[in-house]
């Protein structure tokens, strides 16, 4: 009780800090013309390629996810009967999500959002297909693969709020219309609609493999689990990079661009 109550002192400090610290570079000088009724707002953003393809993605790669880490508390205990690195599991996956974003920066300055995020997708698909095709018996070789595989997941992660931007500066291009908040609002509830897709899904996917409380030792159903735990993620980080080769269309070219037009249009206010 103690510790959660620091905890939410300590977020509150935080948020002061960051709304003290933000610096708002972007003015809407006619705030009245931007005011418009919820239908005709949607109608903006859902005929929006861009908008309509960071959700898409995002909610792929919150399946694949929640999928590997769901599966991966029967993978260790049931497949394995170790449970020593499930443990260890999450802080090793937020280590490798902190290296990655030392780097990031430099990675996105030279390469673009779209373009590493889909790369990175396309390692991680190949990490989850070798450890579906090894069909290892040690979960070390397991882990590492599986620390592999979160790269992919970690990448797309860190670039996936700042490509939101991308997509309210492409909105602003194409409709004439800027409005951060509610873009932001409607992919923050389509995340959550994600979580709780994914969460039924690993309930289904342990069905499918036979789980129940007399077969979950099974020599069977473990091997169901585990092919089932590789297999779907990596065909999930496979239609992400799909998404994003295909569907999502702000390459780095285009954003580069539209930052342009939008500079362009601020000086000549």
């Amino acid at each position: 009780m103690l510790a959660s109550g620091i905890c939410s002192v300590l977020a509150v400090l935080v948020y002061a800090v960051c709304y003290v610290l933000a610096t708002e570079r972007v003015v809407i000088e006619n705030k009245e013309e931007n005011k418009k009724n919820v239908g005709e707002l949607m109608r903006i953003l859902f005929t929006s390629r861009s908008f309509l393809g960071i959700i898409t993605s995002a909610l792929i790669l919150l399946l694949v996810q929640l999928t590997l880490s769901g599966m991966g508390n029967y993978v260790y205990p049931n497949y394995f009967n170790n449970t020593t690195f499930l443990a260890i599991g999450s802080l090793v996956n937020c280590l490798v999500v902190l290296a990655l974003a030392a780097v990031i920066g430099k990675l996105v300055e030279r390469f673009g959002k779209k373009e590493i995020a889909a790369a990175s997708s396309v390692f991680g698909a190949a990490m989850l297909f070798i450890m579906f095709v090894i069909h290892t018996k040690d979960p070390l070789v397991y882990f590492i693969f599986g620390a592999g595989g979160y790269v992919g997941i970690g990448i797309f992660s860190l670039v996936c709020w700042a490509m939101i931007i991308d997509v309210i500066d492409d909105i602003d291009v194409k409709k004439d219309y800027r409005s951060d908040g509610t873009v932001y609002a409607v992919y923050s509830f389509a995340r959550k609609l994600g979580q709780a897709g994914a969460s039924g899904l690993t309930g289904l996917l342990l069905a499918f493999a036979g789980y129940t409380t007399t077969t979950s030792f099974d020599t069977v159903v473990v091997n169901n689990i585990y092919n089932l735990a590789t297999l779907v993620p990596a065909i999930g980080m496979v239609l992400l990079a799909l998404s994003l080769l295909f569907f999502y269309p702000l390459s780095k070219k285009r954003v580069d661009k539209n930052a342009e037009i939008l500079r362009q249009r601020r000086e000549n206010h």
